[in-house]
């Protein structure tokens, strides 16, 4: 970040304001810092203001800006990959890969088969008490456009006539975050999720909040900190929400509560053999590039395979 040749703003989010400032203008301008000199800047924000201010900023450092359009990307495309992916993130993987030479196809293979980060929308569904809930882990996407961007993205992949229960996961360390999502219970969240659950610290503080903004008491549930319930007590919570046989059970806000690591590791239990270890998965050669198992030949002084 300090001295690239090459700088990745992927977009501008209301996240982190803390750090970065109270308006997207400010934490553009904060992500901006990051440019190169004499580089390369490139972005898939599509709001023409933010995008031009980042364009200024590139040539404060006479870098140049190449926007990356989706449009670009093809939807055979994102056919490779195992989990939720956007057409932005391909596309700027695409303008990487073209300034440093790579040809498109094999650029597209690289990604299919890279390692994503931790906490990727894989959609998995188990059995909770004898019902079919689909888990969808979105705790790393924890602004209020990347939330709707993929609640309206997921929502067509639901089943048909699926109960769907919120988990607001907030940490005490985050009380900002937990705020916002408070308020977008009764906006942007209202028409995708019957149900609220409150995992983590603010239980009270949210409810009020949830409450305030015109969400009916009976589908909000305190299960947080001052509750400290059990796992059993988690998934009979969860299995009486849903009348029917099928749910659909969202994580937001933040990965690590108590509560969410005691569902975070039913479920991995429950996948057994076709759970995602995204660590173990790193440390496999065949989802490593290529230069890394021909260093490890050279630093071994093993003669390469010619295969």
């Amino acid at each position: 970040m300090v001295r690239s040749d090459i700088t990745v703003i992927t977009n501008v989010r209301l996240d982190h304001q803390e750090e970065m400032g109270e308006t997207l203008e400010e934490i553009a301008d904060s992500m901006a810092t990051t440019t190169p000199r004499g580089g390369v800047l490139i972005s898939a924000e599509d709001r023409p203001h933010l995008r031009e201010r980042l364009v200024d900023r590139a040539k404060e450092r006479d870098s140049l800006f190449i926007y990356a359009d989706p449009a670009i990307v093809r939807d055979e495309d994102m056919r490779g990959f195992d989990y939720l992916q956007f057409k932005e993130n391909v596309a700027i993987g695409l303008a990487v890969a073209k300034i440093a030479g790579i040809p498109r196809e094999v650029a597209v293979r690289g990604m299919w088969k890279s390692v994503p980060d931790i906490g990727v929308v894989r959609l998995r569904t188990y059995d909770i008490r004898g019902k079919q809930v689909m888990w969808v882990p979105m705790f790393a996407a924890n602004d209020r456009e990347s939330v709707s961007m993929t609640l309206k993205q997921l929502s067509s992949q639901w089943p048909e006539g699926a109960t769907v229960v919120g988990v607001l996961n907030n940490r005490e360390d985050r009380g900002r975050r937990a705020e916002l999502f408070g308020e977008m219970a009764s906006t942007d969240l209202k028409p995708y999720i019957d149900h609220f659950l409150l995992f983590g610290a603010y239980e009270d503080s949210v409810y009020d909040q949830i409450i305030g903004g015109g969400v009916a008491p009976e589908i909000v549930h305190k299960l947080g900190d001052r509750v400290t319930p059990t796992l059993d007590q988690l998934l009979d919570h969860i299995a009486g929400l849903i009348p029917g046989n099928w749910g659909v059970l969202i994580g937001m806000v933040n990965i690590h509560t108590a509560q969410a690591e005691l569902l975070l590791d039913y479920f991995a239990e429950a996948a057994g053999d076709e759970a995602v270890d995204e660590l173990a998965m790193s440390r496999d050669p065949a989802h490593q590039p290529g230069g890394v198992e021909r260093l490890r030949h050279a630093l071994s002084r093993r003669p390469l395979d010619p295969a």
